[in-house]
């Protein structure tokens, strides 16, 4: 088994890269991921391609709504405008998986997102493939959020690799593409949202009541705050869930459940103990990871799982079926496990229902190697969720209004 984290270079094998293009194109977008058709404005594509042919550095930074299909919707993107791009993805797919695994990933032009001291190689490998001209595509969210419609916060390493490449290159500039896809179900799929949450229930033994695939979603999210609340020995105030607001339970119980965890393993952390943003809870589940013990590793994948159900949609007053299909998968892949099954479900998830792919692109930021990369990382930001507002925009327009189910 290749060692996790170290830094080996992709070797680029152009044969298989062209064959996996064609399997992706003929199996895996269309009978797996179940996405049919892909929208890509024409002037978009001729754009990009262009802006590859300048050998100015680029770097491709799409939003990270799903996974799997978002690997496939990269890989269909760069076969038509960058066959030679590079892309980042965990260390833990690309090294993780065993030798032979590892030698067809780096053969596709992976880069192992690795972390520790050779996380720096990773960097310079991409930089030097960006700066000769042949690009390099990575998720700046770093992983998934399973948000169609948002964005979540961005790392700074793409910010810092463009500022860096722009620095080396002769025009002393880099591009930062900013792109989004945005995926659409053809139909209603309220049935098969129902087959999904009944499986669910079953996995988790919630007793869903009766409602909308919204409103049961919504119970299950709920259901398993408190099961996080109850393992901490937080009572509920309400003795009903639906008389309390679930988006302040949600930040009570995460803030409750971080600051007893650094009490109880006695760790030492910068900052406010209550804090109960996604930012401290990976700390904590570092440390804890670090430590080897099987109850605290445990911890660390508790607290993780919860800070990741999603408080932006728990006083939402309608939820499209996209939005619950998503937050159902992130469940899943967070708290129901055991089976082969699941572990197929966590890697490569297959589409619920035949959908639409919207890729939009929007202008693309310049860089200089005297930037800031903390600005850049924000004007990045901003342009990514201009870019999914975009998508959303174009596939309202080409389809209609989607399906939305009421929370309340």
């Amino acid at each position: 088994m290749p060692a996790l984290n170290v830094f080996v270079p992709p070797a680029p094998v152009p044969s298989l890269a062209r064959f996996m293009g064609s399997v992706n194109h003929q199996f895996l977008l269309p009978r797996w991921c179940r996405i049919k058709d892909v929208h890509l404005a024409e002037d978009a594509e001729l754009a990009l391609q262009l802006d590859m042919h300048t050998g100015v550095p680029m770097f491709f930074t799409p939003n990270h709504p799903e996974y799997f299909a978002d690997w496939m919707l990269d890989k269909w993107l760069l076969d038509r405008v960058a066959p030679q791009m590079a892309n980042w993805a965990d260390a833990a797919v690309v090294n993780g998986m065993g030798g032979v695994m590892q030698k067809f990933w780096l053969g596709n032009n992976i880069i192992a997102a690795v972390r520790g001291d050779d996380s720096t190689k990773a960097i310079e490998h991409s930089i030097a493939w960006a700066v000769a001209g042949k690009g390099v595509l990575l998720h700046p969210e770093g992983s998934v959020n399973w948000d169609n419609e948002a964005v979540g916060p961005l790392f700074p390493g793409a910010a810092r690799m463009a500022v860096e490449a722009a620095k080396r290159h002769p025009s002393g500039k880099a591009l930062l593409a900013p792109l989004a896809w945005y995926l659409r179900f053809r139909r209603d799929v309220t049935n098969a949202l129902y087959a999904e949450l009944a499986d669910l229930d079953k996995r988790l033994q919630i007793g869903l009541p009766r409602g909308n695939p919204a409103q049961k979603m919504m119970f299950l999210v709920q259901t398993l705050i408190e099961r996080v609340a109850e393992q901490f020995g937080m009572k509920l105030n309400s003795p009903r869930l639906t008389t309390y607001d679930p988006r302040e339970r949600l930040f009570e119980v995460q803030a409750h459940a971080n600051a007893a965890t650094i009490k109880h393993y006695r760790l030492l952390l910068d900052g406010d103990p209550h804090d109960s943003s996604l930012a401290q809870t990976v700390r904590i589940a570092r440390h804890l990871r670090q430590t080897r013990h099987p109850l605290a590793v445990q911890d660390a994948t508790m607290l993780e799982a919860l800070a990741r159900l999603d408080a932006s949609v728990l006083s939402a007053a309608t939820l499209t079926q996209e939005q619950v299909t998503h937050r159902l998968r992130r469940i899943r892949q967070d708290w129901v496990r055991g089976t082969a099954m699941d572990m197929v479900a966590k890697m490569a998830p297959r589409g619920l229902a035949a959908r639409d792919a919207v890729i939009a692109v929007v202008p693309r930021l310049e860089v200089r190697g005297g930037d800031e990369p903390g600005s850049v990382t924000a004007a990045l930001q901003l342009a990514i969720e201009a870019g999914v507002q975009a998508a959303r925009g174009q596939a309202q327009e080409k389809f209609g209004p989607g399906r939305a189910y009421p929370v309340r």
